[in-house]
């Protein structure tokens, strides 16, 4: 058994340790940065006067940064600031997040405050792109699912504390005061970003050739499919929050299960991911997640909720990394963040703005079950279009 353990490679074999802890810091920053979600549902709604229809639109609107990811990597890798290509850009985005964030705290308009929270995703997008770029730049065939399994288990496990420390604090904290806690984690990264190193920048010339091979669209076209369903997220946090009496903290401890499937599915991903075929894996994850949307419609209490939530984490991780590890593959030497951003702008354009904003839009002439229905049986859209995924 000894011997058959020697024979396995070790992922972070040839990688300076600084590269992989930057990675899991940007990562853990985008899950814990979670800690103000429940906040900002319960601020827009509560403070700003939105209907739970408004607040679905306006959450979609606000992560039109994350479509315009491809011209923060356009900008990494073509126009490196003070001689690099990559930290530079990291220290902006840590300081346009924090400032976002402390803003928030500040505002009492509506248009103040989408002015302040575009802030703070424009800052996390491009340190998402920038972070992304370093991440596909250093991977290679044998280190790739690692790499992408350490990115997004670090967000689940950012995401876990986020999820109950947010609904507990805010039994004692504001909302604004809050605000003005989550403005301090983007600063803890700048010791860490002054850790890493890169190769000096050579000059790119750039090129107006097809960055995204046919099969990358046609995975991109499965994950727009997949994302692009109508959201029920925020009609059914206020279901629970308001229909079902769930409290802030019971709401946190939730997302927190979900992200603790996440992480869980992320170390599934790392250890026996890159074994089975990425078309038949997908096909029963699509599946799963039909039946799972479904089931949405029996939460009755906690302890229906609480299973649902930590199995769809699971499962909707355990996708994720596989398609982004797809993208990875096939990343353009040179232009790695533009690449991989132009492709998942798209996903993001699916997942975080079309899916909440018809989601919204369909809440007032559905109604929530009826939302939930639609949701789930979009689903064979995403499934049609796995025969063209190889």
């Amino acid at each position: 058994m000894l011997k058959g353990c020697q024979q396995h490679h070790n992922p972070m074999e040839g990688q300076k340790s600084s590269d992989y802890f930057l990675f899991a810091c940007v990562y853990f920053l985008e899950g814990i940065l979670g800690l103000s979600g429940i906040g900002l549902l319960l601020f827009m709604k509560e403070e700003l006067g939105l209907s739970i229809a408004q607040v679905s639109v306006y959450s979609g609107l606000l992560a039109l940064p994350w479509v315009l990811k491809p011209v923060y990597g356009l900008l990494s890798d073509y126009f490196p600031l003070f001689g690099c290509r990559r930290k530079s850009y990291l220290v902006l985005a840590v300081v346009f997040s924090s400032a976002g964030w402390i803003t928030t705290s500040w505002v009492s308009t509506l248009v103040g405050f989408l002015a302040a929270q575009l802030l703070v995703d424009i800052g996390i997008a491009s340190l998402d792109v920038v972070a992304d770029g370093l991440a596909v730049q250093k991977s290679t065939d044998k280190n790739r699912g690692f790499i992408q399994a350490l990115c997004w288990g670090s967000r689940s496990l950012g995401a876990i504390i986020a999820g109950y420390s947010g609904g507990y604090l805010l039994g004692y904290l504001s909302y604004r005061h809050l605000f003005q806690l989550t403005a301090i984690f983007p600063l803890l990264l700048l010791p860490i970003i002054a850790l890493v190193t890169e190769p000096k920048p050579k000059r790119i010339i750039f090129s107006t050739a097809p960055y995204i091979t046919r099969k990358i669209w046609l995975v991109i076209l499965f994950l727009f499919l997949f994302f692009a369903t109508p959201s029920f997220g925020s009609p059914f946090f206020f279901f629970l929050n308001e229909q079902l009496g769930f409290s802030p903290v019971l709401l946190g401890s939730l997302t927190s299960l979900a992200s603790f499937g996440g992480l869980v599915g992320a170390m599934a991903y790392a250890r026996f991911g890159d074994r089975y075929p990425v078309r038949p894996m997908l096909t029963l994850l699509v599946t799963g997640n039909l039946l799972l949307t479904m089931v949405y419609l029996l939460v009755i209490g906690p302890a229906s909720a609480s299973v649902i939530y930590l199995v769809n984490g699971f499962v909707g991780y355990v996708s994720l990394i596989a398609c982004m590890s797809l993208l990875a593959k096939n990343c353009s030497p040179g232009a790695e963040a533009t690449t991989f951003a132009l492709a998942t702008s798209i996903v993001n354009f699916a997942g975080n703005v079309v899916s909440p904003v018809l989601g919204g839009a369909l809440l007032p002439l559905l109604g929530l079950r009826a939302l939930i229905v639609c949701a789930a049986l979009s689903h064979l859209l995403a499934l049609w279009s796995l025969r063209y995924v190889r």
